[in-house]
């Protein structure tokens, strides 16, 4: 299940730390089933590489997508730039112009994936904020500020921030 993992256990002699890690990744291979239990990836092998699709594939392409599958295997160009970038959602960007149909089905399958991944740190963030001490209706801001993944620059916030006068 875990072929990486097989070699460092072959290469490790602590058997605490192997069961440690082993519990770990059990765990995770258990959650990840629960999230994606339907999803069987074969079908959409044409998402991960364009350029090695088999007939079998197109699997909810109609028939003009499966042609636009065809035609952007058949260009040279597209799979050395698909092979420069090594990076599927880099190469969608590039192809967008040429093919959006392709790229919006792609990312209708996609998407879910990156959505769930957020919504995740925002609702651990969520409980942070609604504690008994800090029961707030509106946190929006506060929400925003704590899962974005900006730096605040707070030495130019405060510069820009006028002092009150005294009187």
């Amino acid at each position: 299940m875990f072929p990486t993992f097989k070699i460092t256990c072959l290469a490790d002699e602590k058997e605490e730390s192997k069961a440690l890690i082993n519990n770990h990744l059990t765990s995770l291979w258990k959650q990840f089933s629960l999230y994606f239990k339907d999803l069987d990836m074969s079908k959409y092998e044409w998402i991960r590489n364009p350029f090695v699709v088999e007939k079998d594939d197109y699997f909810g392409l109609t028939t003009a997508e499966q042609e636009m599958i065809i035609d952007l295997s058949c260009d040279s160009t597209l799979k050395q730039i698909f092979r420069d970038e090594n990076n599927i959602v880099t190469f969608c960007l590039r192809v967008k112009n040429d093919s959006p149909t392709l790229t919006n089905k792609a990312l209708e399958i996609l998407l879910p994936f990156v959505t769930s991944y957020l919504c995740e740190p925002g609702v651990s963030t969520l409980t942070v904020l609604k504690t008994k001490y800090r029961s707030r209706l509106m946190i929006e801001k506060e929400l925003r500020t704590a899962i974005s993944s900006m730096i605040p620059r707070f030495g130019k916030i405060c510069a820009e921030k006028q002092a009150q006068q005294s009187h």
